[in-house]
Parts: C-alpha cells; structure tokens; sequence
C-alpha cells in the first residue's frame, strides 16, 4: 500500500510587506508526498495560489507588519474577496479588486514567496 501525505494551508494577509491600506491577499498553499520509487525517500511538491485584492470600499488601519485583529481580517474577507471574484465559479477576479500598484504587485509576489 502506497503512502502519501497532503497538505494544505490558507492564509489570508493583511496589507503585505506595508502595501497600501486598501490591499490584502489570499493564498493558499498545498504540499503533496508521495514514495520515491527509487528509494526509501519521499518525493514532495509544492504548489502556491495567491491574489493580491485592492478593495475599493475597505481599509486596514495601522500596519500589517504587527497584524490585525480576527474582526478586521473578517470584514476584509466579507466587504472584498468575497466581491473579488467572478460568479461564474472561474478563478478571474474582478476588474476592481485587482492590484494595480507596481509597489503593491512586488510586495505581493514577497509574500507569496516566503509562504
């Protein structure tokens, strides 16, 4: 019987690396083992989704850098990702929700590295 492991992580983030106020972002991040056939090791694949939001009617106060409480992370949830996107089920996001700041862009793609 074959072995394997699965494993999944989201993160919803506020404001990355100082972006500005109105920006956060989702990821999610899935680790997948399975037995190497060549030996007694595992083989392991990484595989990260994200997307930077600009919401247009939500603003985070303070800095990211030291968090926000559980309720400001809900609201950023309710008022933005869930608008984010489109309905049809597809992963395209909203023409107003998307990151348009080259600054936020490069915080993002950060982020999203080091999870």
């Amino acid at each position: 019987m074959l072995r394997s492991l699965v494993g999944s992580e989201m993160c919803i983030r506020d404001s990355p690396q100082h972006a500005n106020t109105n920006v956060g972002a989702i990821a999610l991040k899935r680790l997948a083992c399975e037995p190497d056939p060549n030996s007694d090791n595992m083989m392991c694949a990484t595989f990260k989704v994200g997307h930077c939001i600009q919401c247009p009617t939500f603003r985070f106060e303070g800095t990211g850098q030291s968090g926000h409480s559980a309720e400001s992370l809900t609201e950023f949830v309710t008022d933005c990702v869930e608008h984010a996107f489109e309905s049809s089920g597809e992963n395209t996001q909203n023409d107003d929700y998307v990151c348009q700041d080259e600054g936020d862009l490069a915080k993002f793609d950060k982020f999203l590295s080091s999870l």
